[in-house]
């Protein structure tokens, strides 16, 4: 998802037509790739069950909970295209709620090497800056027509509060890495 990020930057910055099919084409990506990674991530979590190397842990208890009220609300209040695709400007559904705890947390939970958390961290960051570093650009000059048209600054996102979730994230790790890390990761921190 990082790297899609990115291909939508490079997409904004170099493609003047972007500006009428970022919607688009951000969101027919994002639907590929998290089809993508959820088939992915299911048959890495039934191997490593199988394996016998994921467990179900306590903690799991409140996501299970949580899926459950998730499934128990929309069967109360009915499914609907925004149920199952969710609003258009986010495309978020249910399936997507549910795979996002079991999934995506299944899978990142099975990564044992610092060195491959800390690649998609390092990424993460390196994207975050190019990113923030385009608005800036934009801000200044006004030289991304892709960011225009938007009612706050979201960058390569629809919405300012996603771009602030995605800002967040990486203030966060930015934090992390200047104050543990050591070297080149404080640096990046």
């Amino acid at each position: 998802m990082c790297l899609m990020l990115l291909g939508i930057l490079l997409f904004d910055i170099s493609m003047p037509g972007m500006a009428d099919e970022q919607y688009l084409v951000f969101h027919r990506l994002f639907t590929v790739l998290d089809y993508l990674i959820i088939t992915g991530g299911i048959a890495h979590i039934c191997l490593a069950v199988k394996r016998r190397k994921l467990y179900f842990e306590k903690t799991d208890i409140f996501f299970t909970a949580f899926a459950a009220l998730i499934l128990a609300s929309t069967f109360v209040n009915g499914f609907s295209f925004i149920t199952v695709d969710g609003v258009p400007y986010r495309f978020i559904g249910i399936f997507n709620m549910l795979a996002f705890m079991l999934v995506y947390m299944g899978v990142t939970r099975s990564i044992k090497r610092e060195s491959v958390s800390g690649c998609i961290l390092t990424a993460y960051l390196v994207i975050s800056d190019l990113i923030g570093l385009a608005a800036l650009y934009d801000l200044m000059n006004g030289g991304v027509e892709a960011f225009h048209g938007k009612k706050e600054l979201s960058a390569v996102f629809f919405n300012g509060n996603h771009y602030g979730y995605f800002l967040l994230m990486a203030i966060l790790i930015g934090i992390a890495y200047f104050l543990f890390g050591n070297g080149r990761t404080a640096v990046i921190g």
